[in-house]
Order: structure tokens, then C-alpha cells, then sequence
């Protein structure tokens, strides 16, 4: 009689946990969908911010076997405060190169939530040629402005230093940067 209720239980107990299984994954699945069409819908109707970086670590996840870091970014809205936010997410999502301290971003606000934030990009396009010198050690100069070149050129110019089509030449590199 024994034996009989052990089998019984075991009929009982097995599809039991396989309902367990089965209602866990449906409750994951749609947790991480309902996350991704929250931060889907701040990337598409957010409001536009500019964030600056100020820390990134590291974190025990990883998703498609790429890491996830946690962010601190530090998040300025229009004719709101600066505040700080915590966002976890993968660099290759921000379409970022060189990631360090200080870096601008482009991010989206969620207008009824601030503390939900969806990164877009760099504010300025990052050059290959400064994250090649940055990996032999080489310093790394900080990114011209096109307006202030152009002045030097034609302070360049009018004090007889270079020729008129030298000029023409770099304006014309100048502003293909742009």
C-alpha cells in the first residue's frame, strides 16, 4: 500500500511541477517583453536629453554573451535640474566606440518617469583614428570645432600666411567633417 500512494503521489507531483514550469516562463517571457516595449516606447516618444556618463561597471549578466554594465549617467532636460540615473544596458546598443567618463549622449526621458531613460547615441560621432591612438598610448586630442577652424583659416589667410586655393582647400575639409 505503500508503494501504491508513492506512485500516486509521483503521478500527482510531476505534471504539478511541470505546471510550476511552464507558468514561470510564461510569467518571465512576458516580463521581458513588457520591458522591452516600455523602453521601445521611451526611444520613440521620449522626451530628448542630454546625458553625460559619469561611471560604468560591470555586471554579473550577460545577454546573446555579451556583458550588461550598469550606467551612471548624469541626465539634463530643458528648464529641469541636472539629476543622476542608473541605466543597465549593453555598450553596443548605444552605437558608442570609446566608452569613458565624460562621454555625451543623446538620450530619450520617459515623460512620466524620469528615471526611465533609453540611450540613442553619442551627441558627436566618435573617430576611429583617436580610439586607434587611444589603444597604443598615444594622447588623443579632443574634437575641433569646425567654426573656430574655419576662423584660424581665415585669420590664416588674411595675414598672408596661405594662398587663396590652400583656403579653399581646407574650408572645403572643414566642412565635409560636418
Amino acid at each position: 500500500m505503500n508503494a501504491e500512494a508513492s506512485l500516486s503521489a509521483d503521478r500527482f507531483l510531476i505534471p504539478l511541477l511541470v505546471l510550476v514550469g511552464v507558468a514561470v516562463s510564461i510569467w518571465v517571457i512576458v516580463q521581458v517583453l513588457g520591458t522591452w516595449r516600455k523602453h521601445r516606447k521611451v526611444r520613440e516618444q521620449g522626451l530628448p536629453a542630454r546625458a553625460i556618463l559619469l561611471r560604468s561597471e560591470r555586471t554579473a549578466m550577460s545577454s546573446h554573451q555579451r556583458p550588461r554594465y550598469n550606467h551612471l549617467l548624469e541626465v539634463t532636460l530643458p528648464d529641469r535640474p541636472t539629476y543622476e540615473v542608473w541605466v543597465s544596458d549593453r555598450f553596443r546598443d548605444w552605437n558608442v566606440r570609446v566608452f569613458a567618463p565624460g562621454l555625451e549622449l543623446d538620450v530619450r526621458v520617459d515623460p512620466t518617469d524620469a528615471q526611465r531613460v533609453a540611450v540613442m547615441g553619442p551627441v558627436v560621432e566618435q573617430d576611429l583614428g583617436q580610439l586607434a591612438a587611444l589603444l597604443v598610448g598615444k594622447p588623443v586630442s579632443p574634437p575641433k570645432d569646425p567654426v573656430k577652424s574655419l576662423a584660424d583659416l581665415q585669420r590664416l589667410l588674411g595675414e598672408g600666411l596661405i594662398t587663396m586655393d590652400d583656403f579653399e582647400r581646407k574650408k572645403a575639409e572643414i566642412l565635409g567633417r560636418l
